[in-house]
Parts: structure tokens; C-alpha cells; sequence
């Protein structure tokens, strides 16, 4: 036997050239493939979380003409019976206002169960009383939209959505009762 005689290294020795491109094609391909479903799967729960507010708003504007509020009202005790895997905030604003204060009055806003009740939400009469155009829902266990950190700071993460709405309202002009429409825009929130 000669010193520059090449021997047989075994059966995985022979065949490792062919097997390191392999090796790498597959874990090229199982990237990829990672990369590929977990961008689907994001896309897809933000796809989720978008059918979710639009049925929400749906439920709330009906056909976005509200004749009053206690339609709205009964629509939003409606959607509290059902559960929801996210917490929600909606309000009415009225068209002329400043939609710059959307974040800073629901980070104000108690979640709908009392608490500080933004000035900018149009209002209605119910009962006898001026309610403001509010609906919020909180699951069990959760934080209130500004319960982060100190003092009333926004939630970072959170789906802001605008609807366009009108709302008929009684006014009184030289001393009879007209019905008026007046154009709002529904702000809807999602944490």
C-alpha cells in the first residue's frame, strides 16, 4: 500500500460532501417556511382583530343613522352580554370636533362604568336625563385603556378605528320641536 493511496473512510465519511448542501438546503427551506407561517399568522390575527371592530361597529351604528339614545343605548348593553377576547372603547363625537383627543379621552374614560366622561362625546336624552354617546367593554381581569404606568398614560398597543355616523336629535326652535340630523363620527377603540 502507498502513502498517497486513497482508502475508504466509511459510509457517512464518503458521502459527507453531498450531505452539507443537503443539510443546508433543508434548514434554508425550514426558515423560510418559519419566517413564512409566523408572518401568516400575525396577518392573520390583525385580520381577526379587524373583523371583531367591524362587527362591534356594526352592532353598535346599524345602519349609522341612531334615532336615539336609548337605541344606542340597548345596543350597547347587547354587545356587553357577549364575550369578547379584547377590550373595546366607543364614543360619538360630534363632526365638528377635534378627533386630536380621541387617545387623551378614552385614557380619561373609566371603561364605561363611571368615572370622567369626555365633554367632545355628543349626548342624549334618557330617562329624563343627558347621557353622553359612550360603550365600553373590559374583559374580566383586564386594565382600564390608562392603567399603565403612572398617572392616566395611553396603552401603547391598541387599534384606533373612525365610522362615520349621524344622530337624530330633538331641538326646540321658537318654541316647537323639530327632529335634526346631525353628522358624528364613531371613534373606536380596541386594546
Amino acid at each position: 500500500m502507498q502513502i498517497c493511496e486513497k482508502g475508504f473512510i466509511g459510509a457517512i465519511g464518503d458521502d459527507l460532501p453531498s450531505l452539507i448542501p443537503i443539510v443546508c438546503a433543508l434548514l434554508i427551506f425550514f426558515s423560510a417556511f418559519s419566517a413564512t407561517l409566523s408572518i401568516y399568522n400575525t396577518e392573520n390575527a390583525r385580520v381577526s382583530t379587524d373583523m371583531g371592530m367591524l362587527s362591534i361597529a356594526r352592532s353598535l351604528k346599524g345602519d349609522s343613522l341612531l334615532l336615539n339614545f336609548s337605541q344606542f343605548e340597548k345596543r350597547c348593553d347587547d354587545l356587553r352580554l357577549q364575550k369578547y377576547p379584547y377590550n373595546f372603547m366607543v364614543a360619538i363625537y360630534g363632526a365638528d370636533k377635534d378627533l386630536d383627543t380621541v387617545i387623551s379621552d378614552f385614557a380619561e374614560t373609566e371603561a364605561g362604568y363611571g368615572g370622567y366622561i369626555s365633554n367632545s362625546f355628543l349626548t342624549g336624552e334618557a330617562g329624563g336625563s343627558i347621557k353622553s354617546y359612550f360603550c365600553g367593554y373590559r374583559k374580566l381581569g383586564s386594565k382600564d385603556f390608562g392603567a399603565i404606568g403612572s398617572g392616566n398614560k395611553a396603552r401603547e398597543e391598541y387599534i384606533l378605528r373612525y365610522y362615520p355616523v349621524a344622530v337624530q336629535t330633538k331641538v326646540t326652535i321658537d318654541g316647537k320641536e323639530y327632529y335634526v340630523i346631525i353628522p358624528g363620527v364613531m371613534a373606536m377603540i380596541i386594546w
